[in-house]
């Protein structure tokens, strides 16, 4: 039976990975375009690097495709991260210059005009694409992705309704398989000003399209209704830059990062050869001389140290099904990212569907559920073994359910201000079916083959009376807890740097090279901090270990929430934020700084568990 529905699970996940346009897969071939093709320019949203409450492009009275504001078909992925794609008035067709066309005309209201002024006092931008690429504003050698609403001076708003659109192309030439030729979209550019056009003529062209920076600029003081005039000029260069590197321009806001991730990946390497050849060092001789007399029997060996702990070492912790919730978890959380890290290395996940990143986790959060049931009831099997229902439903349901509970409120507050920023309520209902008709089986169904192995008792059983803990310093309590994370967190502190500017500054992140390699390193590290810490708790005879493990390592996810805090409130772009915007910035980083802090820990009390095990089984006791 259980076999019978994990094929009809793999067939559910196939029909459903094809349904959503092969989302996962890399296109085969670039878009080729024949010269007089039509592109064409999708509108996604307002965006803002000083508050993280996008809204719709139509949310302004700008000049419609249709009555029906029509919608481009986009997948999960790009649903939950809060992607939008609608059509746009503009006509482009490959190499047709258009020196200057009337968009439309619309009338702002005073209340329009007010709200457009508040969007732009917040740096709010306008994001665009073609043939898949973000239109970038050009400053000096960077690129910002979207371009400007307007500007205000004086208290006078001036709107920016004329864009220059530069589209960058690269010649095709003819193979042997074809003789046309065709060309392939490489930039996507816009300049923007603010135009005052006098009123419309039926059939003329306004006259102020001639010398467009020498005109009035057009001002909006909100005093009563006043009509835009909307315009726009294509210009079409061609580019020696190929196609598949046209997003390495917009990777170049840094031109230090590969400099500074090198740096930083030799730091990690001396970090984590320090922290090994400590380990070993422990292990040969440390270790090695206490084990001499490991052939006599109880009452000859010394009972001191880490030795007295033979019978209390592998006694249960309180909150034991907890820490066997959070180990299958953490485990998962882990297989789900270095598996999507692969996919990125492989040139799965381009920039240019951020969708599917979001898309491989679902995925692999479905796929690994399983995975998270065995090893959570696997590791309840070693403490206790009697609670498996209790461990399962606590793997399926409780870091899920804290992550999803989180999301849900976030989710509210961006349908209480209107913004589009959300996931919308259909998207939530198919993760919620995912969740409790696929996710929750599977979980349930691992916990299940994992209590029915063959269990494996630890090598040394614990007396029925807890021995007595000598006192013990306050420093190697919590403090040395919080102390050990600053390891793991130093050696990820630069890549995290970078990733938080992908997060809240629509930068590109595509260093997946460098990434994997800090993640690896990370759980090295994790793994050897948790061992020194329990071997620093066994030598002062403290059986009470097991916790220590997973917090001494996990505690960088308090780390992780206190840079981003510091990286919220001291980083120029972003000061002034509203407090709403603080809310759900904090809030997506506690989740994101929570699910590190159960990963990074179940590694490290994985790694001290065995040992443990390995320590003790040294041990031959009569």
């Amino acid at each position: 039976m259980a076999r019978g529905c994990l094929t009809s699970f793999l067939v559910v996940v196939g029909l459903w990975m094809l349904r959503c346009d092969g989302s996962l897969l890399p296109g085969v071939a670039p878009d080729e375009y024949p010269e007089g093709s039509g592109l064409e320019i999708l509108a996604h949203k307002l965006i803002s690097d000083r508050t993280k409450i996008p809204f719709d492009y139509y949310a302004l009275p700008f000049c419609h495709h249709d009555a029906k504001h029509p919608r481009t078909r986009i997948n999960l992925g790009q649903l939950l991260m809060g992607e939008r794609m609608r059509p746009t008035g503009y006509t482009v067709t490959m190499l047709g210059d258009t020196p200057c066309e009337v968009l439309c005309a619309s009338t702002f209201s005073k209340d329009a005009i007010s709200k457009l002024k508040r969007l732009v006092k917040n740096e709010y931008r306008v994001r665009l694409s073609l043939d898949n690429l973000p239109v970038v504003e050009k400053r000096g050698t960077s690129n910002h992705i979207g371009y400007p609403l307007g500007v205000i001076q004086d208290d006078v708003l001036y709107f920016n309704n004329h864009v220059r659109f530069i589209v960058l192309y690269h010649r095709v030439a003819a193979t042997e398989l074809t003789d046309d030729i065709g060309y392939r979209v490489v930039g996507f550019e816009a300049n923007t000003f603010s135009v005052q056009h006098g009123p419309l003529q039926l059939g003329k062209r306004p006259g102020t399209c001639d010398h467009i920076e020498e005109q009035n600029p057009m001002e909006l003081r909100g005093e009563s209704d006043t009509e835009v005039v909307f315009t726009y000029d294509v210009v079409f260069k061609e580019s020696d830059l190929q196609w598949v590197t046209r997003w390495d321009a917009l990777q170049k806001a840094y031109p230090g990062r590969q400099k500074s991730q090198w740096i930083a990946i030799v730091n990690s390497s001396l970090l984590c050869l320090f922290l090994s050849t400590l380990i070993t060092f422990i292990l040969l001789r440390t270790l090695r001389k206490d084990l001499v007399n490991s052939d006599l029997v109880a009452s000859d060996l010394d009972e001191t140290g880490w030795k007295s702990l033979r019978r209390d070492v592998f006694r249960p912790p309180r909150q034991h099904i907890l820490l066997s919730v959070l180990s299958g978890t953490g485990v998962q959380l882990v297989v789900i990212v270095a598996i999507t890290l692969q996919i990125a290395l492989l040139g799965f996940l381009t920039p240019e569907y951020r969708g599917r990143l979001a898309m491989a986790a679902v995925t692999l959060w479905i796929l690994t559920s399983a995975l998270a049931g065995y090893t959570s009831a696997r590791v309840h099997g070693y403490m206790d073994g009697t609670r498996m229902r209790d461990v399962a439903l606590g793997t399926a349901f409780i870091v899920p359910g804290f992550v999803f509970s989180v999301v849900f409120v976030i989710n509210l507050l961006f349908w209480i201000t209107g913004s589009v920023g959300g996931t919308p309520v259909p998207a939530l209902f198919i993760l919620l079916l995912l969740w409790f008709c696929i996710s929750v089986p599977l979980c349930y169904i691992g916990a299940q083959i994992g209590s029915r192995r063959k269990r494996v008792d630890p090598t040394s059983k614990y007396s029925s009376i807890p021995r007595e803990v000598p006192d013990q310093s306050f420093l190697f309590g919590k403090p040395l807890c919080i102390a050990s994370g600053g390891l793991p967190f130093g050696v990820m502190s630069v890549e995290l740097l970078f990733i938080l500017n992908s997060l809240w500054h629509s930068e590109i992140y595509a260093m997946f090279g460098f990434l994997f390699f800090v993640f690896l390193v990370v759980l090295v590290v994790s793994a050897e901090t948790s061992i020194v810490v329990t071997y620093v708790k066994l030598i002062n005879e403290d059986h009470r270990w097991w916790w220590y493990a997973f917090f001494s390592p996990g505690s960088v996810g308090l780390y992780v929430f206190l840079y981003s805090l510091l990286y919220l409130f001291m980083n120029q772009t972003l000061d002034g934020m509203n407090l709403l915007s603080d809310i759900i910035v904090m809030s997506y980083m506690g989740v994101i700084s929570v699910l590190l802090s159960v990963m990074i820990g179940s590694i490290g009390f994985l790694a001290s568990f065995c040992f443990v095990n390995v320590i003790f089984s040294g041990l031959r006791v009569d």
